[in-house]
C-alpha cells in the first residue's frame, strides 16, 4: 500500500514585495507544498497580488505578522493571517510566551541554542497551543567557525529539541533566494545534528501544517 505524499512547509520567508514571485516560484520548485511570507507592506493590493501569484503557481501562501500594529489591518483583509514574536532574549521570552494572540514564538539557531533551558521548557509546556519556531538562515550566513559553535550548542540541547512537549517549527527565514534550501537538504542536517526523523517530520511538516488550519476564513474585500 502507497503512503500519502508527505507535504513540507518554509513558514518564514521574507522577500522585498519585487522578488515574492521568485520566492514562490523557488519554493515550489524545491518541494514545499505552502509558505509563510512576512511583508513590509500588507496594502490590500499587494496582499491579492501575493495570493493570486500563489494560485498561479500552485503554493499554498499565509502572512505572517511580527508587529502588533499590523493585526486587526491584515485581519481584515484576509484569512491567512497568522501571528508570531521574533525572540531574542530571555525576557522577550518570558513576555512573548504569555501573550494570547501569539501564535508562534520564532527564534533563530544560536538564540534558539543559547535561550533552550528545562526551564524555560516547563515553561512552554504551560502553553501547549504555542509553536517555538527555530529558523536557520543563520545558520547558512555563518562563517565556519560560528557555524560550527552554533551546531555544537544544538547538539548539547537535542534532548530539548526531541521532546515532545515542544511544538516545533523548522523555517529557514530567508531573505534571500540563496538562504532556501530544500526539504531534503535541511532534512539531512537536522539528522546529522541528532534530531529523530519523526520530530523532524512534526517540525517541516504536521506542525506547519496544523499552522495553515488556523487562520480563520474571511473573504477578501476592499471595502
Amino acid at each position: 500500500m502507497l503512503m500519502p505524499k508527505r507535504n513540507f512547509y518554509d513558514l518564514y520567508l521574507v522577500p522585498n514585495i519585487d522578488k515574492v514571485k521568485s520566492f514562490l516560484q523557488l519554493a515550489r520548485y524545491l518541494g514545499y507544498s505552502g509558505v509563510g511570507i512576512q511583508l513590509n507592506n500588507y496594502s490590500f493590493d499587494i496582499l491579492k497580488h501575493v495570493i493570486d501569484l500563489s494560485k498561479r503557481i500552485g503554493i499554498k501562501v499565509l502572512f505572517r505578522i511580527n508587529e502588533p500594529r499590523y493585526i486587526e489591518e491584515l485581519a481584515a483583509l484576509s484569512n491567512r493571517i497568522v501571528t508570531s514574536m521574533i525572540v531574542k532574549s530571555e525576557k522577550e521570552f518570558r513576555e512573548g510566551i504569555k501573550l494570547r494572540n501569539i501564535r508562534i514564538l520564532s527564534f533563530n539557531s544560536l538564540d534558539f541554542a543559547r535561550l533552550m533551558t528545562k526551564e524555560n521548557l516547563n515553561i512552554i509546556k504551560q502553553y501547549p497551543e504555542k509553536f517555538i519556531e527555530v529558523t536557520i538562515a543563520d545558520l547558512i550566513n555563518a562563517q565556519r567557525k560560528e557555524r560550527a559553535f552554533i551546531i555544537s550548542l544544538l547538539h548539547k540541547k537535542i534532548k530539548l529539541i526531541n521532546s515532545k512537549s515542544l511544538r516545533l517549527i523548522i523555517s529557514s527565514g530567508a531573505k534571500s533566494l540563496n538562504e532556501l534550501s530544500s526539504p531534503r537538504c535541511v532534512r539531512s542536517f537536522l539528522r546529522i545534528l541528532g534530531v529523530k526523523e519523526n520530530r523532524i517530520l512534526e517540525s517541516m511538516s504536521d506542525n506547519p501544517k496544523i499552522v495553515f488550519k488556523l487562520p480563520r476564513r474571511i473573504i477578501i474585500s476592499s471595502d
